[in-house]
């Protein structure tokens, strides 16, 4: 991981309460996103397709997933999880590791709560903003560690966001249709799980879970040997999403939980 070095108070706080996420696979493939500490027990909130590896509704079109019908959809959810994941992994804000355990997640709402028991005492944590705080053309910022030209994926550098609320769309980003905040901000893969702050504040307002992208298809990209292949690639558009903590409260029985129990 690059080294740290910022005189800005207000993002040396944020970073040293946002994690790397890794999540491995039982094929060696591996996935990352960004989390972040909520409370004293050591929990860290990220989006459950950082976990997963696949968007819920990549995951409904699967052959397999719409074959088995002896479950119900939470159950195939677990199972596919389940044969899939092989550990987690955190990276905290001084570079070192740690495992982690997926305490609960609600796939339709891309979150996932993880927990690290060893370090929880150790760890600082962010207060949370539970009402609804966010309005149009409200500045926001969010931080986190998404891909960055000349790294990959397991070292990229902390990276900050800004940008304003530009609507509130009702529209299936990577969980269920539901009602998201739309901001006129960049978001790069490796930033779904960034927490998501009013200008100015540092409590947590929401999560960050997704972006909208074109994808090019069949462009000819020149290779070392001096041929060429077609390839496909994702053009990222200026727009990216978030889920409010004020939805979550209302709607999600999981993050209601997580916040009782804090």
């Amino acid at each position: 991981m690059p080294k740290f070095n910022s005189k800005n108070e207000d993002i040396t706080y944020k970073h040293n309460r946002i994690v790397r996420v890794i999540s491995h696979y039982k094929n060696g493939d591996y996935c990352t996103g960004t989390g972040f500490l909520i409370n004293k027990n050591g929990n860290i909130l990220t989006c459950w397709h950082v976990i997963s590896g696949v968007d819920l509704k990549i995951l409904k079109n699967m052959s397999k997933f719409q074959e088995d019908k002896s479950t119900s959809e939470i159950d195939k959810v677990n199972k596919y999880f389940l044969d899939k994941t092989s550990k987690i992994e955190i990276e905290l804000s001084n570079g070192t590791k740690a495992g982690a355990t997926l305490e609960s997640y609600d796939y339709y709402y891309d979150i996932a709560v993880l927990k690290i028991d060893e370090r929880a005492k150790k760890l600082p944590f962010f207060e949370l903003e539970l009402g609804e705080s966010l309005d149009y053309s409200d500045e926001t910022l969010f931080c986190g560690y998404p891909s960055c030209l000349g790294y990959d994926s397991l070292n990229s550098p902390f990276a900050v966001n800004t940008g304003i609320v530009s609507t509130f769309p009702e529209v299936e980003i990577a969980g269920g249709k539901y009602r998201n905040i739309q901001l006129n901000s960049i978001c790069l893969g490796g930033n779904s799980g960034a927490p998501l702050f009013k200008k100015g504040s540092n409590k947590v307002c929401g999560i960050v879970n997704g972006y909208y992208y074109q994808e090019v298809k069949n462009i000819a990209v020149y290779k070392e040997d001096g041929t060429f292949k077609k390839d496909s690639y994702r053009i990222t558009i200026n727009i990216s999403y978030a889920t409010s903590f004020y939805r979550l409260m209302k709607e999600s029985k999981i993050f209601k939980q997580l916040m009782n129990k804090a």
